[in-house]
C-alpha cells in the first residue's frame, strides 16, 4: 500500500535526521497549541507504522550507501591524482612536490596521522625521498613506527622485554648480584 504525500514527508525528514516531533510537526502542520505529548505519541505511532517504518529505513539506507560510495570514490581518485602528482614532480625534479604527494598519500591511506605522538617525527632528506617508491616508502614508516615503540619501551613484534626486576641490584663480572650504589653513597 503507498504512503500518503503526508508519510512520505514525515519519513523523508526522519531519514535526514530530524528527530520524528520535529518531522511529525512539519509533515503535518501542527498547531502550536498542540501538547508536545500529543506530538511526541502521534509521532512515534506514525514512525512505527508498517508502511512508514520501513520507508524510513530504505531512505537511510540509499543515503547511506550514496555517501559511502562518493567517499571511496574520492580516495581512490585523491591517491591515484597524488601518485600522478607524484611521479611528475620526481621526473621534474621538484622534490618538495614530490614530498608534498607523499604526505597526501600517507595521510589519505591513514600511513601517516595527525595525532601527536610523543616523539619528533623521523626526518628524512628530500633528495633521497625523491627516489623512494610506495614499497620502500612502506617498509621506512614500519621501521620508524618500531623505532619508536623501542624508545617508549615497546618490543618489536616477537620479542619480549626482560624485566631485570626493581630490587636495585646488579650483576657483577662474575654474574653475582650486587646491590647498585645509591646517590647518597657519594657524599661523605
Amino acid at each position: 500500500m503507498p504512503l500518503t504525500h503526508k508519510q512520505e514527508h514525515f519519513a523523508q525528514l526522519v531519514a535526514s535526521g530530524l528527530t520524528q516531533s520535529d518531522a511529525y510537526k512539519q509533515a503535518y502542520d501542527v498547531s502550536p497549541d498542540t501538547l508536545p505529548g500529543t506530538v511526541v505519541q502521534d509521532a512515534s505511532h506514525l514512525a512505527a507504522h508498517p508502511n512508514v517504518s520501513p520507508r524510513i529505513q530504505e531512505l537511510r539506507q540509499a543515503a547511506l550507501a550514496k555517501m559511502t560510495s562518493a567517499q571511496a570514490w574520492n580516495l581512490d581518485r585523491m591517491v591515484s591524482e597524488a601518485e600522478t602528482n607524484l611521479d611528475l614532480s620526481r621526473t621534474h625534479k621538484q622534490l618538495g612536490s614530490a614530498n608534498g604527494a607523499l604526505e597526501i598519500i600517507g595521510r589519505a591511506t591513514g600511513i601517516l596521522s595527525d595525532k601527536q605522538q610523543g616523539s619528533p617525527p623521523v626526518q628524512v632528506n628530500a633528495v633521497f625521498m625523491g627516489t623512494l617508491d610506495m614499497a620502500t616508502l612502506r617498509q621506512l614508516v614500519a621501521l620508524r613506527d618500531e623505532l619508536l615503540g623501542l624508545q617508549r619501551g615497546i618490543p618489536p613484534a616477537g620479542e619480549a622485554i626482560v624485566d631485570a626486576g626493581s630490587d636495585e641490584k646488579g650483576a657483577d663480572a662474575t654474574g653475582a648480584d650486587e646491590p647498585l650504589p645509591s646517590p647518597d653513597d657519594d657524599k661523605s
